[in-house]
């Protein structure tokens, strides 16, 4: 696990250099819808290589912190990589063990509101 931010932004750049990431979690729109600052990314390693990825802008409100959208993005998410000799079969298991790993790894929040993006299953989520 990564230890700083920082480093997992470094991460998460190279990754999204690697894998065909949607457009609004890329690096560069985060950073310009959401702020440098105010977004963060939680990185899931299979040994060294990352497997998932969930960016996540971080905001107060209220006096709570809220994990929520950036302002002009129709959707966030996570992404998954699956291995190549996946079945269909084990797909759905694969992504719940992932998304827990993923989900495990999130600061505490007082509230958590996305929207998913059409490739991403909410059922691992319930």
């Amino acid at each position: 696990m990564l230890a700083t931010k920082q480093q997992r932004k470094q991460a998460y750049h190279a990754f999204c250099e690697t894998h065909k990431v949607p457009v609004f979690l890329l690096p560069w729109w985060l950073d310009a819808d959401a702020g440098p600052d105010s977004w963060d990314v939680v990185l899931v390693e299979n040994n060294t290589e990352v497997i998932a990825a969930l960016p996540y802008c971080l905001t107060r409100r209220w006096g709570f912190s809220v994990i929520g959208m950036p302002a002009i993005a129709p959707y966030q998410g996570y992404y998954i990589v699956y291995p190549d000799t996946q079945k269909d079969s084990s797909r759905q298991a694969w992504e719940e063990e992932t998304m827990r790993a993923v989900y495990a790894q999130l600061p505490d929040v007082a509230f958590y509101y996305q929207h998913l993006f059409a490739a991403c299953n909410s059922l691992p989520l319930q």
